[in-house]
C-alpha cells in the first residue's frame, strides 16, 4: 500500500503530514530524554496512552526546544519476542520499539530521520542490543511505511488478537494477562480496570467471623454485614442481629460477590482485630479459588483451595518450603479455626468453636 501522507498524532487524534513539505535536518535535534517527559508525552498524545517498561527514551526537539516526537525502546512482554523474529537465544541482545510518535507539527520523512538518530542513541545506551523489533498496528491505521524505508525486514504477522477498549482507553494485554493467570499485580490490575468503569467479575464467597466486641461494635457489624448484602446460608434470608449465637462465630454466605472478596467487611474486621476466613470460588479463565485467613492481627494470608474449599499446594511451594514438617505448618496456618464472636455484656464466656472451613 502507497501512500502520500504521514500519520501524526496530537492529543491522541491522529493527523497527517503531507508530502508537500520534506523535514529539515538542520531544524532538530534528538536526544536522550527522561522517563517522566516520555511517559507525560505519551499520555498527552499517543492513542495508547500507557507507558511501556522502558529501557530508553528517545525524543525529537525543534529549534526552539519543543518536543515534537519520542521514541520508547522497551522490554518485551516475553523473550520469546525477541528469539523468534531475530533468533538470537539470549532475549537480552534485542528490545521492542514500544512506542513511536511524532506530532503534526514534524514535517515529511520526520519518522526515518527520528528512527535512526533513535537507534544511535539505543547503541551508545544499550550496546548489548543488537536488534529491534517493532509492530505496525493497522488499527491504528499503521501500515510500516517507516520501517520500509529504514530497510527493515519483514517477520512475520502476528496472530489476530481481541482487544479490550474502556472508552478510548485500550487496556494492555500484559495486564489483561496478570489478572487470567492470577500473578503478582493482578489484584491492582483489576482495580485499574475497575477505575475505568469495568465491573468487577462476581462470584460466590463466604466468610466465617469471629473475636471480641462491645454491644456498639456489633451494631456497626451488623450495620456493614446488611450493607455486603451477606445472608445467614446460600440462597438464605439476610443476617440479622439475631441470628448470632452465643459461642459460635458468625457464617456467612453471598453470590455474586465482585471480586470474591467482602472489601468493607474484611478491613472493619482487620481494624478491630477480629479473625475470620473468608472463601471465593474461582472465575473462569481469571483466577482459582481462594481461603482468605486472618487470625486477628491485622493480617490476611490467601490460601489455594478447591471449590470445595480444600487446601492445595503446588510443587513449587513445596520446594519453596523445604521440608514435609514446613508443608504440614502450612496446611496447619490455612486450616485456622475462627473462635465464637463474642459480644461483651450480651453474651456468656463460651469456649466452643465453630471450624474455618465454609458450608456448602
Amino acid at each position: 500500500m502507497q501512500t502520500d501522507r504521514s500519520q501524526r498524532w496530537r492529543e491522541r487524534r491522529a493527523l497527517w503530514a503531507r508530502d508537500l513539505e520534506l523535514i529539515d535536518p538542520s531544524a532538530y535535534r534528538v536526544e536522550v530524554i527522561d522517563h517522566a517527559v516520555a511517559r507525560a508525552f505519551i499520555a498527552r498524545h499517543h492513542y495508547l496512552p500507557t507507558y511501556p517498561a522502558a529501557q530508553v527514551a528517545v525524543g525529537l526537539f525543534d529549534r526552539s526546544g519543543a518536543l515534537e516526537g519520542v521514541a520508547v525502546f522497551a522490554v518485551p512482554t516475553t523473550g520469546a519476542v525477541i528469539s523468534r523474529h531475530t533468533g538470537f537465544d539470549d532475549p537480552a541482545r534485542g528490545c521492542v520499539l514500544a512506542r513511536l510518535i511524532l506530532t503534526d507539527a514534524v514535517p515529511q520523512n520526520g519518522e526515518s530521520f527520528f528512527v535512526a538518530r533513535a537507534f544511535r542513541h539505543l547503541r551508545r545506551e544499550r550496546p548489548g542490543i543488537e536488534a529491534v523489533v517493532s509492530y505496525s498496528d493497522p488499527g491504528a491505521g499503521h501500515i510500516g511505511r517507516v520501517y520500509c524505508a529504514l530497510s527493515a525486514a519483514h517477520r512475520a504477522i502476528t496472530r489476530p488478537r481481541t482487544m479490550l477498549r474502556v472508552g478510548d482507553i485500550t487496556i494492555s494485554g500484559r495486564t489483561l494477562s496478570k489478572i487470567r493467570l492470577g500473578e503478582q499485580g493482578h489484584a491492582g490490575a483489576i482495580d485499574q480496570l475497575v477505575a475505568l468503569g469495568v465491573p468487577r467479575p462476581s462470584i460466590s464467597a463466604s466468610i466465617i467471623v469471629g473475636g471480641t466486641l462491645n454491644a456498639a461494635e456489633f451494631d456497626e457489624l451488623v450495620d456493614i454485614i446488611a450493607s455486603e448484602r451477606l445472608a445467614i446460608e446460600w440462597d438464605g434470608e439476610p443476617f440479622e442481629a439475631h441470628h448470632h449465637v452465643a459461642g459460635e462465630p458468625l457464617s456467612l454466605f453471598a453470590h455474586e460477590v465482585a471480586g470474591g472478596s467482602f472489601d468493607d467487611l474484611e478491613s472493619w474486621c482487620l481494624s478491630h482485630r477480629l479473625p475470620f476466613v473468608r472463601w471465593c470460588g474461582g472465575y473462569s479463565g481469571q483466577w482459582g479459588p481462594e481461603r482468605v485467613v486472618s487470625t486477628g492481627d491485622e493480617r490476611i494470608t490467601s490460601y489455594a483451595v478447591t471449590e470445595d474449599d480444600e487446601v492445595v499446594i503446588s510443587r513449587s511451594k513445596i520446594e519453596m518450603l523445604g521440608s514435609f514438617e514446613a508443608v504440614l505448618a502450612h496446611f496447619d496456618t490455612a486450616e485456622f479455626t475462627v473462635p465464637p464472636l463474642v459480644v461483651r455484656g450480651v453474651d456468656a464466656d463460651n469456649p466452643a468453636s465453630h471450624g474455618g472451613r465454609h458450608v456448602q
